[in-house]
């Protein structure tokens, strides 16, 4: 049986990419703060831990077959990390230990990125303006 690779791979385990981003972000974090604004956060080295899952995504990438590496790339490094976001974002909106207040402002906030989204992914202004090329609708 063909191994899946690619975003396809990403999208079939996400349960399991989620974690690795989880261990990655532990791994480059500071011990939580104990006071102040931030308490219980932690100050993350964000770039360190994006650098580690972009390998670990070149990685899964499909070998041997036709395809354009950038945008396997794109679609593998987007998919997972919106789903990611959104479903860590999500996860905040249900905690019952945050005030129900945070919660409807996080509620709030998701609701606008996903929007955002989905204006952005359906909007066919954005190739025009994006890339020197002619479209033709099929």
């Amino acid at each position: 049986m063909k191994k899946v690779r690619g975003w396809r791979a990403i999208h079939k385990d996400l349960p399991k990419w989620f974690s690795r981003i989880q261990r990655l972000i532990q791994k480059r974090s500071s011990k939580p703060r104990v006071s102040g604004k931030y308490k219980g956060h932690s100050t993350t080295d964000t770039a360190a831990w994006g650098r580690e899952l972009v390998y670990a995504v070149h990685g899964n990438r499909p070998k041997g077959i036709d395809y354009d590496e950038n945008m396997q790339y794109a679609a593998s490094m987007g998919l997972l990390l919106v789903n990611w976001y959104v479903h860590i974002h999500t996860a905040k909106c249900l905690d019952p230990r945050r005030s129900l207040k945070d919660r409807k402002k996080a509620y709030k906030n998701i609701i606008e990125y996903r929007a955002a989204l989905d204006s952005s992914l359906s909007d066919l202004r954005i190739m025009k303006e994006s890339f020197s090329q002619e479209f033709e609708l099929l």
